[in-house]
């Protein structure tokens, strides 16, 4: 009798066992893919802080299989991306160089590497550190022209780089990269669309800064009206048109029309505002 009272102790004992097993297997978690997809489903909706700490815990989790993996690269440039999103600047940039660094030790030559390298050289552009901006958006267009010629992302990069070097005091090489730019995306998605309008902000921008305020000012005009009759008047996208057709103003004394546009420009909606 005892020592069916043992054995029956035993086998509760084990069950037990396989209960907690079968518990903590449960409580793991999730495959790194799947918590790459929260995390993008959790930046969509602005919520950057939960979608980073998804990112981290994905990038443990296939740092344990794998530390060099292009699964890792991947979580590590779009953990930069939502890190910049943030405001968390260093840590954006590391996680953009960890991916890079990644990315360059398994020979990847990609599209990926691309966009990782030229959202880092955007990131360097916001510091104000343009002879790096040109580093990473340089070797950004080295792949973009091989792999994707005539696309919006090389006219992305090819924009950013033009404003780079406009910063840097070399405007002559910095037109013929946003001409390149804007044509195209005017061939690409026609004169009239949102894109094109971003690239003729950029280059009147740099007329701008060349003191040539009068083509600054057309160009600003023309981009402000593309962008309110494909995007509506409140879109967030107008705020860099209307700064600078402000500067325009104010650098030729029209302080009143400055100040509108600057009052306009100020109670646009915040750019996928981050929601923690």
């Amino acid at each position: 009798m005892q020592k069916k009272a043992l054995q029956a102790v035993s086998g509760t004992g084990l069950l037990l066992a396989f209960a907690v097993t079968a518990y903590f297997l449960w409580m793991k978690a999730p495959p790194a893919d799947t918590q790459a997809k929260q995390a993008d489903e959790l930046a969509a909706s602005g919520r950057y802080s939960e979608a980073a700490s998804t990112l981290e815990r994905a990038i443990k989790t296939s740092e344990a299989e794998d530390s060099e993996s292009i699964e890792v690269a991947r979580l590590y440039s779009n953990l930069g991306v939502v890190y910049r999103r943030l405001g968390r600047l260093q840590e954006a940039e590391s996680s953009y160089q960890k991916a890079l660094s990644i990315a360059a030790a398994l020979g990847l030559d990609d599209e990926a590497t691309a966009t990782c390298l030229h959202n880092l050289g955007e990131l360097y552009e916001h510091q104000k550190r343009f002879d790096d901006a040109v580093v990473a958006l340089e070797s950004a267009r080295t792949i973009r022209e091989k792999l994707l010629p005539g696309s919006h992302e090389l006219a992305q990069t090819l924009g950013n780089l033009g404003v780079a070097y406009s910063h840097m005091g070399d405007p002559a090489h910095a037109e013929p990269l946003l001409d390149r730019a804007m044509e195209i995306d005017a061939k690409s998605f026609g004169p009239k669309d949102p894109r094109v309008a971003e690239d003729l902000s950029n280059w009147a921008m740099v007329r701008l800064q060349m003191g040539h305020f009068q083509d600054a000012e057309e160009m600003f005009v023309a981009a402000i009206d593309i962008q309110e009759k494909a995007l509506g008047r409140e879109h967030p996208a107008l705020r860099p048109s209307l700064t600078g057709l402000a500067s325009v103003y104010a650098a030729t004394g029209q302080q009143s029309l400055a100040k509108s546009l600057q009052e306009r420009a100020r109670k646009l909606p915040a750019d996928n505002v981050a929601h923690d």
